[in-house]
């Protein structure tokens, strides 16, 4: 499964949904539902209203019933176990990972994007270069590109910022 996320929320309050932006991947370790299940259903249904990515819980307290599951569905909302033998720091540090590379990989993309949209003499000659061996404008083809990825995101209520991360 793949679930596009632009930050992480660590939440163990439900007060802190308040704090949820659309796109969060939220992490809980579910202690405060330890003693009423179902308050995570209510939990869940608030993640969605602020627009939460997924939802991810350690399974030392409960695991997720058919119900959950079944909500899940509804909202589409994922739901993601974390074993209770893994640290949080683990989980962290490999979704940091995640996007530090993400980032380097779309800075450099974005850095070329724009270079090749700059006007510059080498810019002209690469585009010039493209446009005669591939057949095509290359700063046309990247002008429509980021219109199309920039409508689909206003389709789909995301800011225009680029810091889409994927898991």
């Amino acid at each position: 499964m793949k679930i596009w996320f632009i930050g992480v929320a660590i939440i163990d309050g439900v007060g802190g949904v308040l704090y949820v932006e659309p796109g969060d991947l939220v992490f809980s370790s579910g202690y405060i539902f330890k003693d009423c299940l179902e308050e995570v259903q209510n939990f869940m249904l608030l993640l969605h209203a602020h627009g939460a990515a997924a939802l991810c819980m350690k399974e030392q307290y409960f695991s997720f019933s058919e119900n959950l599951t079944r909500l899940a569905d509804e909202l589409q909302l994922p739901l993601i176990s974390i074993t209770r033998a893994t640290p949080w720091k683990t989980v962290i540090m490999s979704i940091s990972e995640k996007i530090r590379n993400e980032k380097q990989r779309y800075d450099t993309r974005r850095n070329l994007i724009r270079y090749l949209l700059s006007g510059d003499s080498l810019a002209e000659e690469i585009q010039w270069s493209a446009r005669r061996c591939l057949g095509y404008d290359l700063k046309k083809a990247l002008s429509a590109y980021c219109s199309r990825v920039e409508s689909s995101l206003r389709k789909a209520r995301i800011e225009w910022n680029w810091q889409m991360w994927l898991i």
